[in-house]
């Protein structure tokens, strides 16, 4: 019953919020006041990112067929959902394998490539002219289980060229287990870099949190790397309780592995992926899920160490996420044809359940953008962003293909594919009225417009915020600023020796026009009476995906504490 009444409590103060600031947002815009006080908040995050319970409940799959990775939204016939490299990627090591994630699962048999010679021939074709040639293959395509699945890789022979473009191209001749073809050929393309990758990936990610204690007893799972990860090397058992695979679930201090109701489904090019318990989990006791060193990047490279998260469960949870913003909102006007979608939801969500359409322009997928009433809709990259440590699983970033028309009214719609850790589906959403596109594309790199505490400032409170504004709205999925350990490794740090470390954060605000963001730090985390420089990253980037102009910016002189 608290918890209900907690979560509840959560969706009304976040959804007052944002009442408030249309209540005062007119009459702020007509004052000439101090720019640091004339804008309200949209959320205020602590660095354990445990604002709001997560749910619980609902049903994933069949645990009757374990092993079946299941889908949102399954269609009718396959499709393409991504592929590693993702469609015009850039700076792809020479080593790199190809993946080929489907939207189901598909026969093996359909699925081949040439590994002969440089004819192109198969079904999985790599050319860097126009397939005049193809690249050889050392074997057929390969699945995680060996055999049908919704994954299939297949690595080059050699080493691909430095600097150089190819194009990828999965042939409609490939079928799912039913005979049903896919619709059309898909080409993507991506361009190599200088080198090839020999470094160990990272896991960027976790929801639920590290430590989490508002975790549902149905939870789902989810992880993600900062790099395309090998998906034959992430594996989970779907039989029994023994600890097999590379990711093991288990209670914690006891030797017997939970079994998992499929294996992993894969998200964002094979950079994170999702997993579930046959089971309801146990409340307030404490789980881990480990990643052994078993599991491998793209290019082979693994783990330099075993990954352990820890997490807590409280009760179960029946309730529906809500969506809370999105921008560009109903009746904005004069919007940059190429600006990113952002949608922030009340609760954490499943990122496996983001289906996005990058193959074609039917309104498939749970999130969708027309100008056409749905007719036809706008393609999607295959990968979005949601690992803000601030808001991890709440605040999405969604990047288009394809630019927008000129002076066209576009609208956006979410469906109840869209569900919560728990299971819980999204009630659906449309625009009213939606947003209307401008004449440009927005290729302007974002520029920073004040810092607080300016440099040069002296006898400065070690309590006082850092409150950094930009120029124009920012993507907020891409304002980082925890920090733990010390670690300079967020886009906005807090250092008193040159960043050979930084301060630890221990909570951020985005402000609701995302061009703003202030920083906190414990009261212990400043000293007095030294000196402290602000930096911020060029990967920061604005609504239309622009990094930061100049790229890092750091102050000059810093700040000096009161004595």
């Amino acid at each position: 019953m608290m918890q209900t009444i907690y979560k509840n409590f959560w969706r009304l103060s976040r959804l007052s919020w944002i009442a408030l600031f249309l209540l005062v947002a007119s009459c702020e815009d007509k004052k000439q006041s101090d720019p640091v006080e004339s804008t309200l908040p949209l959320l205020t995050f602590a660095s354990e990112g445990t604002a709001q319970p997560p749910g619980s409940g609902g049903n994933d799959g069949d645990p009757s067929s374990p092993g079946l990775p299941s889908f949102p939204g399954t269609p009718a016939t396959p499709t393409v959902s991504s592929t590693t490299p993702g469609h015009t990627s850039n700076n792809v090591p020479i080593n790199a394998k190809i993946t080929v994630n489907f939207s189901k699962t598909v026969t093996a048999a359909s699925v081949t490539t040439n590994s002969g010679d440089t004819n192109c021939s198969g079904t999985i074709q790599v050319s860097s002219d126009d397939f005049a040639t193809c690249v050889r293959m050392n074997s057929a395509p390969v699945s995680p289980s060996g055999g049908n699945h919704s994954i299939f890789q297949v690595t080059p022979a050699a080493l691909f060229t430095t600097n150089t473009q190819y194009k990828l191209r999965i042939d409609k001749t490939v079928s799912d287990e039913s005979g049903n073809e896919m619709p059309e050929t898909v080409v993507k393309n991506f361009t190599t870099s200088a080198s090839a990758d020999i470094t160990a990936p990272l896991v960027q990610t976790t929801l639920p949190t590290q430590g989490d204690f508002l975790v549902g007893t149905g939870t789902s799972v989810a992880f993600q790397f900062n790099e395309p990860m090998d998906p034959a090397s992430l594996t989970v058992n779907t039989v029994d309780g023994v600890c097999t695979g590379s990711i093991q679930f288990t209670e914690a201090n006891s030797n017997v592995c939970r079994r998992m109701i499929a294996q992993p489904v894969f998200f964002n090019g094979n950079r994170g992926f999702s997993i579930k318990p046959a089971a309801t989990l146990l409340p307030t006791r404490e789980y881990t899920v480990k990643i052994t060193t078993a599991a491998k990047d793209a290019a082979g490279n693994p783990l330099n160490a075993s990954y352990t998260l820890r997490f807590f469960p409280q009760n179960n949870d029946a309730n529906p996420p809500l969506l809370n913003l999105v921008f560009p909102d109903d009746n904005k006007v004069n919007i940059a044809r190429n600006r990113v979608i952002t949608l922030d939801f009340t609760e954490k969500i499943d990122p496996k359940s983001f289906a996005l359409n990058s193959s074609n322009n039917n309104c498939s997928g749970s999130v969708q953008i027309s100008s056409d009433n749905f007719a036809s809709c706008v393609r999607f990259k295959d990968h979005f962003r949601y690992d803000n440590p601030s808001s991890p699983g709440l605040r999405h970033t969604l990047l288009l293909q394809d630019i927008l028309a000129p002076q066209t009214n576009y609208k956006i719609r979410l469906t109840n594919g869209i569900r919560d850790l728990s299971g819980n589906a999204l009630g659906g959403y449309t625009q009213a009225n939606g947003f209307t596109t401008g004449n440009d594309v927005d290729n302007t790199a974002p520029t920073i417009q004040n810092i607080t505490p300016a440099d040069g400032s002296a006898n400065v409170s070690t309590t006082l915020n850092v409150d950094i504004r930009f120029n124009e709205e920012m993507n907020p999925n891409l304002l980082t600023g925890f920090a733990s350990g010390n670690q300079c490794s967020a886009n906005i740090q807090i250092s008193k020796d040159d960043f050979a470390t930084c301060v630890n954060i221990s909570g951020m605000t985005i402000f609701l026009t995302n061009d703003r963001v202030r920083l906190s730090a414990n009261g212990s985390s400043l000293q007095s009476n030294t000196t402290y420089k602000v930096r911020i990253k060029g990967s920061v980037r604005d609504a239309a995906d622009n990094g930061l102009a100049g790229g890092d910016f750091t102050q000059t002189t810093g700040f000096t504490t009161a004595p």
